[in-house]
């Protein structure tokens, strides 16, 4: 079996400029490691608005071009992460020269705005979308509230394929918490639309309330930004209980990460959907407090507290210092463990992804 994945795949040598990329990343190197035949085919879109056209332009003619090397080989197939937007016609003559070169098309809906854009857009945009759904041989979905939306449509019975982490030798090893403090993170890009300037305001209500905690912001963003969150530092005058650390390599991420207590994510982004740093936080048994963005929910589910994106800073701060105060964080911590472990590391679901290839494939 050949697999030809196409979308936003980060370079392998590279810093990724997104999770999109990051995400496409894992699933490449994963399934190349469990002896996948499998060929990267990344939207380039690089430079400023001309560039970007013709290296759009450049990246479509040499996907072409490989799709017309494979022509009349068996067991050829190939996975869309999806991008939408202008990019759907794209992934429409993708479908169409699958159908024609006999190859299987997978259509892969990842993140969280494929449900905003089909509502937003024209009656062509729609038609598209439902006969991509309707028609792909295999269709894969990253969070399960895209499951309405699309029964909704008459699609094709969707297989669930999260986002998923490679659990780290550090998830192993017993990390010592220190109690008399409770550490609370962030782990992202720091920009307004994950919460940043909210989840201050939580840790400095969480010390009005009587608790002792620190807030850790691990992520870089723009000078504009970290000015304005810093100048929220100042006036809120909690100085001493909030730290930037800017980026971090992974390894330092993960020690700080296996310290915490509780990850905050009031996230706001329109096309929120699997937050990686979400699992990441998980797997080390950081409880997560977070907005009901994207598919946090479903992701979260008992392990934590997934609160409405109308709540407020207070809602956020009770929310934690309700568990902390109810000898709640032993067993929610337990449970991030365990959930991460059998549904969003690698190994989980990277062989049921190879398990949904094969049977589209009619391979045993």
């Amino acid at each position: 079996m050949k697999v030809l994945l196409i979308g936003p795949i980060a370079h392998p040598d590279l810093p990724s400029p997104g999770g999109y990329e990051s995400a496409n990343r894992r699933i490449v190197d994963g399934l190349r490691e469990r002896g996948i035949d499998i060929e990267e085919l990344p939207y380039k879109i690089e430079g400023r608005r001309l560039g970007k056209i013709g290296s759009y332009v450049n990246g479509v003619l040499h996907t072409l071009k490989i799709l017309l090397q494979h022509k009349g080989r068996r067991y050829v197939l190939v996975h869309v992460t999806s991008v939408q937007k202008h990019f759907l016609y794209y992934e429409y003559i993708l479908r169409q020269l699958c159908k024609w070169f006999g190859f299987k098309f997978v259509f892969d809906l990842r993140a969280g705005s494929a449900e905003i854009h089909y509502h937003k857009r024209g009656q062509l945009y729609k038609k598209t979308f439902q006969n991509l759904v309707q028609n792909a041989d295999l269709l894969l979905i990253e969070g399960k509230e895209y499951e309405e939306f699309l029964y909704s449509l008459e699609s094709r019975k969707p297989k669930y394929f999260p986002n998923f982490i490679h659990l780290s030798p550090e998830n192993d090893k017993a990390w010592k918490r220190e109690n008399h403090e409770i550490g609370i993170c962030y782990v992202g890009r720091v920009v307004r639309e994950k919460g940043i300037g909210r989840a201050i305001e939580v840790v400095e209500m969480v010390n009005r309330l009587g608790l002792p905690a620190r807030l850790h912001i691990i992520g870089t963003g723009s000078e504009e930004y970290l000015y304005e969150l810093k100048e929220t530092v100042v006036s809120l005058e909690c100085e001493h209980v909030v730290k930037f650390y800017g980026n971090l390599p992974f390894q330092r991420i993960y020690q700080i990460l296996a310290k915490m207590h509780f990850f905050v994510y009031i996230s706001m982004h329109e096309g929120e959907g699997h937050s990686n740093a979400l699992t990441e936080a998980m797997s080390f048994g950081v409880v997560p407090i977070c907005s009901d963005r994207g598919f946090s929910r479903s992701v979260v589910s008992n392990a934590g507290r997934v609160l409405s994106e109308a709540a407020t800073t207070e809602e956020y701060a009770k929310a934690l210092s309700g568990i902390w105060n109810r000898n709640e964080w032993d067993w929610l911590s337990e449970q991030c463990i365990q959930r991460v472990s059998a549904n969003y590391s690698a190994e989980p679901v990277l062989e049921k992804l190879m398990t949904h290839y094969n049977e589209v494939m009619g391979i045993a």
